[in-house]
């Protein structure tokens, strides 16, 4: 899995692109959106407030370029980022929920547990 990370006017938004082609869309913790296998992504589009509560129209579009994925993240229809994946994305090193550091708490069952949130994260 490749992990696409961002924050849009405060919230945490995460691209998640499956080994086998299925997409998905997280913000603050919450699948919001997701595609099944599908090689031509018409990309996703979902509603964040800004920061005064007005509602903004956000599009995640992946493309592939020079055998790379990429994100691309407009908002009110004007591109405001590209996307590059996480780096070893599929060993986290802190709370996909919250953002918590878990380096140093203990591994149950192949998880930790945050002690922020209380989210499992695998190991």
């Amino acid at each position: 899995m490749m992990v696409f990370r961002t924050t849009i006017h405060g919230h945490r938004v995460e691209f998640r692109l499956g080994d086998f082609g299925g997409e998905s869309v997280v913000v603050n913790g919450r699948e919001v959106s997701s595609i099944p296998i599908n090689w031509n992504s018409r990309g996703h589009f979902i509603e964040l407030s800004d920061e005064q509560g007005k509602p903004r129209a956000v599009e995640l579009r992946r493309q592939s370029r020079k055998f790379k994925y990429e994100v691309i993240v407009s908002v009110d229809g004007q591109m405001r980022a590209v996307l590059l994946a996480e780096k070893d994305s599929s060993r986290p090193s802190c709370c996909t929920n919250c953002g918590y550091e878990l380096a140093g708490l203990p591994v149950e069952n192949g998880e930790k547990r945050c002690p922020e949130c209380g989210r499992h994260t695998i190991v």
